[in-house]
């Protein structure tokens, strides 16, 4: 229930001297149990009373002196023990604390916290919290402790907060509303350095681009299928391999088989099956149907995920657009065929040209020798009427030579 606006108001300080005097009272009341308890078997009932009155509360005081000492003992070692568990929960937390004014100024840091800052611990006591902020992300600063005082629940952010060289480094905040002894607001903070998972974050987004890259230029998908939920998940090369809007549409089990052409539809539901039954692996080549009734022809591997008792609960899978791929195959059989239908021919036409050139180089070279003969035959017959001649013309020579020979 609120407090009516004209209520008055009873001050911090009232409310603790209540308090105090109703912790004194009890314990009064305990003492004097425990006193009253004693008497009966100490008080010699021959004293004056006043006697016994005086003894009374002698022995109250006494036992109200031994349970506050008592208290104050217990209290002391919690106190030790609450400063230890400080000490450990605080300053040697592997995040960094702050506790901050209401004006934003550090009023105490913890030990990890000086490192984060490259500020020496001693040296933080009144610095404003906001020269550490990255100038472009002091208004991420500004609107995390405005919300933070205007709804009273604990915030968070992240930001780039710089050290005492300059140096940048990424933070995580959780800031809560804290009171200090007097009922001050201020607050306290807990920074994480989340550098390294930034940096982590980064080369993962990079990677991630590397790989939508080169599953566009590859025409290769990737899909996730949980088999418990039947959840599909594709990658953004799946939904451009089907065809399908990333924005609207949902892939599901029942929606690949709805586009797997009819006359492939029961192979492909028995390869998988057989998949999962033997608990291993599987790929295939499938032909789609597109929205826009293009026919395509797609190649997928899969890989069968199994849990702790060797179950199958999941698939990772990648497909790739393999339709030009399989034309370019089908145009190099045809060429293939053509080549070795040309080599057939090109041999038919060399020995058939052999056989034509040998009956040609045969006809040729009777030829030649006939007419070889004819020229020697009349060579011959020159020279014989030549030798006639001059026989003829020289008979006295014919004559002598006959004597001689004779």
């Amino acid at each position: 229930m609120r407090r009516s606006r004209d209520a008055p108001r009873i001050p911090r300080a009232s409310r603790r001297m209540a308090a105090l005097d109703s912790d004194l009272a009890q314990l009064r009341r305990r003492a004097e149990l425990q006193a009253e308890a004693s008497e009966l078997q100490q008080l010699d009932t021959g004293w004056p009373a006043e006697a016994r009155r005086v003894l009374h509360e002698l022995r109250v005081h006494q036992i109200e002196l031994e349970m506050q000492n008592e208290e104050l003992r217990t209290t002391r070692e919690q106190l030790e023990a609450s400063k230890a568990r400080y000490f450990d929960l605080y300053d040697l937390a592997p995040v960094g604390y702050f506790t901050l004014s209401e004006e934003g100024r550090i009023l105490e840091a913890s030990l990890t916290a000086a490192p984060l800052l490259g500020v020496a611990r001693s040296a933080l006591s009144r610095q404003p919290f906001s020269r550490f902020i990255v100038r472009d992300d002091q208004d991420i600063y500004y609107l995390l402790f405005r919300t933070l005082f205007e709804t009273g629940e604990p915030q968070t952010c992240e930001l780039r907060m710089t050290k005492k060289d300059g140096a940048p480094f990424w933070a995580w905040l959780d800031a809560v509303v804290a009171l200090d002894e007097r009922g001050t607001p201020g607050r306290r903070i807990v920074i994480s350095d989340m550098t390294e998972r930034k940096r982590g974050e980064q080369n993962l987004c990079k990677s991630e681009e590397r790989l939508r890259y080169a599953e566009r230029l590859a025409h290769v998908g990737n899909w996730k299928w949980d088999i418990e939920s039947t959840q599909l998940t594709w990658s953004d090369e799946e939904f451009q391999v089907f065809s399908q809007p990333s924005s609207s549409y949902t892939p599901s089990y029942e929606g690949f088989f709805q586009q797997v052409v009819s006359q492939e539809r029961e192979r492909v539901a028995r390869e998988l099956s057989d998949a999962l039954v033997e608990k291993r692996g599987f790929s295939s080549e499938v032909q789609i149907i597109r929205p826009d009734v293009e026919v395509r022809t797609i190649r997928f591997v899969a890989e069968l995920q199994l849990n702790e008792k060797d179950m199958p609960v999941g698939m990772f899978g990648a497909t790739q657009h393999i339709t030009d791929i399989k034309k370019h195959e089908a145009q190099l059989l045809q060429s293939q065929k053509d080549l070795r239908a040309l080599t057939a021919r090109l041999v038919d036409l060399q020995e058939s040209g052999m056989r034509e050139l040998a009956r040609e180089l045969h006809d040729d070279l009777r030829q030649q020798l006939a007419i070889l003969g004819i020229e020697i035959f009349n060579s011959a017959s020159s020279f014989c009427q030549t030798v006639a001649n001059a026989l003829q013309t020289c008979p006295d020579a014919v004559l002598a030579g006959r004597k001689i020979g004779g």
